[in-house]
C-alpha cells in the first residue's frame, strides 16, 4: 500500500513539476529560488520540465512490474544526479544554500519516494531453461 502511494506521489510530483517548468518557467524558478537572469535561462527550466514529464510518463505507461521497476530506478538515478549536481554547485560557489535546499533536498526526497515505491516491485527472477536430456549432436 505504501509503495503504491509513493509511486502515485512520484507520478504527481514529476508531472506537476514538468508542466510548471514547461508552461511557467519564471514562476517555477522563483519557487525554487533560482531566478531567471537571462532569456537563455528559460530554456534550462523547460528542458528540466521535459525531462520530468518523460520520467513521469515512463512510470505511468509501464505495463509490467519489471518496466515499472526500471522507470522507478531511472527516476531515482536522475534525482541522485540532481543531488550531486546541487552539491557540486554549492562547492563551486554557483548556488546559494536556499536554492540548493529546494533543488537538492527535493531531489533527495524523490529518491526516498522511489526507494519506497520499489518495495512493491521486486526484481523478477529469470526463468531457468531445463537441461536437455539428449546431448547436442556435433557436425
Amino acid at each position: 500500500m505504501a509503495a503504491t502511494v509513493a509511486r502515485n506521489a512520484l507520478l504527481a510530483i514529476r508531472g506537476l513539476v514538468g508542466i510548471s517548468c514547461l508552461l511557467w518557467p519564471g514562476l517555477t524558478s522563483r519557487v525554487v529560488m533560482l531566478p531567471l537572469e537571462t532569456a537563455s535561462d528559460t530554456i534550462l527550466f523547460r528542458l528540466f520540465g521535459s525531462r520530468d514529464l518523460v520520467v513521469a510518463w515512463l512510470l505511468y505507461a509501464s505495463p509490467t512490474p519489471d518496466e515499472r521497476r526500471r522507470a522507478l530506478i531511472a527516476g531515482a538515478v536522475v534525482d541522485a544526479i540532481d543531488v550531486c549536481s546541487s552539491a557540486a554547485c554549492i562547492l563551486e560557489g554557483n548556488m546559494g544554500l536556499g536554492p540548493a535546499i529546494t533543488v537538492g533536498a527535493g531531489a533527495l526526497s524523490l529518491v526516498g519516494l522511489a526507494s519506497l515505491a520499489l518495495t512493491d516491485s521486486p526484481p523478477s527472477t529469470p526463468t531457468r531453461v531445463p537441461p536437455r536430456s539428449e546431448p547436442i549432436a556435433r557436425k
